[in-house]
């Protein structure tokens, strides 16, 4: 028996909320016969049926590779909340441990399958594995095809394929398989995959881009394409150029729709990592803590680069991100408890790069936002990639984890420890957007909040900025949220005014400004009997506006701060607060 990868998912309602004690149902492909599933890889233990997800909405669920699936997924009080059918194993159109190499030779061209090595024959330890079609058309069963000795067809001198002489042409090579013959064909076109095709055999006469050749003349073969290659020959038929580096054909698997939206994942997961402190970074990684490899491959739907579809990408290898020296602006500004931090995917043009950053959703993210440098991930628009982007490119949360943070006083300044001590310390999920950065961020821009610099404190008695209670933000054109909280640093946050003089009406004004403009102003009057005394402290979130919502405010930059003034009557007290700008969107 051979399984698919863990069939590892998270479950939602309608709401978004877990599907706590969800069922899944298995059945025979178009029938409700119950077909079984497994807890594990080892395929021993049968899944109960239907299999109940946690109170995650989560289960363990492998599935036989040579059988096909019904999936009907329903909540706790069985209404059904999706059917899929037809669900094949993962690989039932991927290949395993494949490469084509293209060479030339006596002007002769030679495609040459190999391990995903690029060099080694496959052999019967580590054979080259494709799952086709079968070629018996009455009922189309997929079949693995597993290629153990070297394998490989040749184009001989003087076969043109069609190609004109010092025109590039393009040569497809093929798998093929007639039930008993496994062998490599070439075609100068793209073949529909779907259908059965009889090739010609090669000769010194294969002129036309159109048939499919091979070694002998076959009938009645399944064909999968392997790879695609480009050449360019001064005189046709005369192979003295190599092909350029040939372009491996995407081999997209059958996944459930469940999997094919924007940050949907199969068979991948996220862990904690040590590369040098004891977590101190994160790791993508197989579903089940196994090593990501041609043998166990994993998978990821991000946004295409044309709007409005998606593109899978196949992951081959783990990818491990140390996060010690990242601070998203929070250098210096002390330590904190279970931050979340978001893991995306990012498609770059066409090349899948992994990130780290505090946003919650997906956003752009420019070439001089994104940073392979630890150090430089020093605001919260930043963020950490394992590769620097090409261009402007979308970040597509697929998970998030939770992690403490350390800034001075650890192993190491700006100290990361991952947490995974909980379930809830590390999620996959394509949308955690409940969850935000609360750290004192600096410029964040449009997802994140900024907070003023730390503890202030002071007298005025005409009207002054209150230091350090300003902040930028760059926004998007949405309405923005301006608000004094207590600060981190002392439960003593407050606002007030005391009076120096016998005056008993004391008068406190705040005045709120987007850089030059005073968008309003904050009264606070205190009329005191003689004998009271001349005190008024109010909590630090007394005072908040919201700016933009009469009129729309543009996209851009702004800096927004706070002054005050007693009219004379008093000294204005500012003690441990922050000031908070966000965008709300």
């Amino acid at each position: 028996m051979n399984l698919a990868p863990c069939l590892k998912q998270r479950y939602f309602d309608e709401d978004g909320n877990p599907l706590a004690g969800g069922k899944l149902y298995t059945y025979e492909a178009g029938t409700t016969t119950p077909q079984a599933t497994y807890t594990d890889q080892t395929g021993a233990t049968p899944n109960a049926n239907p299999v109940v997800l946690d109170a995650n909405g989560e289960a363990d669920v492998w599935i036989d590779l040579g059988l096909s699936y019904k999936f009907v997924l329903k909540d706790s009080a069985d209404v059904t909340q999706w059917t899929v059918d037809s669900v094949g194993g993962l690989e039932e159109d991927g290949p395993e441990n494949l490469s084509v190499l293209g060479t030339v030779a006596a002007n002769a061209m030679t495609y040459a399958l190999k391990q995903a090595d690029g060099s080694s024959d496959p052999s019967t330890s580590n054979p080259c594995s494709i799952r086709m079609r079968s070629p018996t058309l009455a009922n189309a069963v997929p079949e693995i095809v597993s290629f153990q000795e070297a394998a490989s067809v040749t184009i001989p001198n003087t076969a043109t394929m069609g190609a004109v002489s010092g025109v590039e042409a393009t040569h497809y090579p093929y798998a093929i398989y007639d039930g008993t013959n496994k062998e490599l064909a070439v075609c100068g076109t793209k073949l529909d995959e779907n259908v059965l095709h009889n090739t010609t055999q090669i000769g010194t006469g294969a002129d036309s881009d159109s048939v499919l050749y091979s070694a002998s003349a076959r009938t009645n073969c399944s064909i999968k394409l392997l790879a695609e290659f480009k050449n360019t020959q001064a005189t046709a038929g005369v192979y003295a150029t190599a092909p350029s580096a040939g372009t491996g054909h995407e081999f997209v698997p059958d996944l459930p729709p469940v999997f094919r939206v924007s940050g949907g994942m199969y068979n991948l997961g996220i862990s904690a990592a040590t590369t040098v402190d004891a977590n101190d970074s994160i790791k993508i990684t197989g579903a089940s803590g196994g090593a990501l490899s041609n043998q166990n491959p994993g998978y990821v739907t991000l946004p295409d680069a044309t709007a409005g579809r998606l593109k899978t990408f196949k992951v081959t290898a783990d990818v491990t991100l140390l996060l010690t020296g990242i601070h998203f602006g929070q250098d210096t500004k002390g330590d904190l408890t279970d931050q979340i931090l978001v893991v995306g995917g990012i498609n770059d043009a066409g090349a899948l790069k992994w990130g780290i950053s505090v946003q919650p959703c997906s956003f752009l993210v420019t070439t001089s936002d994104d940073e392979t440098a630890q150090a430089s991930v020093s605001t919260a628009l930043k963020v950490l990639v394992n590769t620097a982007l090409s261009g402007t490119s979308l970040f597509t949360p697929v998970g998030y984890f939770k992690a403490n943070f350390d800034d001075a006083g650890g192993a190491a300044a700006n100290l990361w420890a991952v947490q995974n001590s909980d379930p809830e310390d590390i999620v996959l999920t394509a949308n955690p957007t409940k969850y935000t950065w609360t750290g004192n961020a600096a410029n964040p821009g449009r997802y994140g909040i900024g907070i003023s610099s730390a503890s202030v404190g002071t007298s005025i008695t005409s009207e002054a900025d209150v230091d350090n209670l300003s902040q930028a933000i760059t926004t998007k054109g949405g309405a923005v949220e301006i608000r004094l909280i207590a600060g981190v640093e002392s439960t003593s946050a407050k606002i007030g005014v005391e009076a120096t003089t016998t005056a008993q009406d004391l008068v406190v004004h705040f005045r709120f400004y987007r850089d030059s403009t005073e968008i309003t102003q904050e009264q606070i009057r205190y009329q005191a009997a003689a004998t009271d005394a001349k005190v008024l402290d109010i909590p630090a979130g007394s005072l908040s506006l919201i700016d933009g919502i009469r009129a729309k405010l543009a996209p851009g930059t702004y800096t927004y701060k706070i002054t005050a003034d007693g009219g004379g009557s008093g000294t204005i007290k500012v003690v441990n607060c922050h000031m908070v700008v966000r965008e709300l969107t």
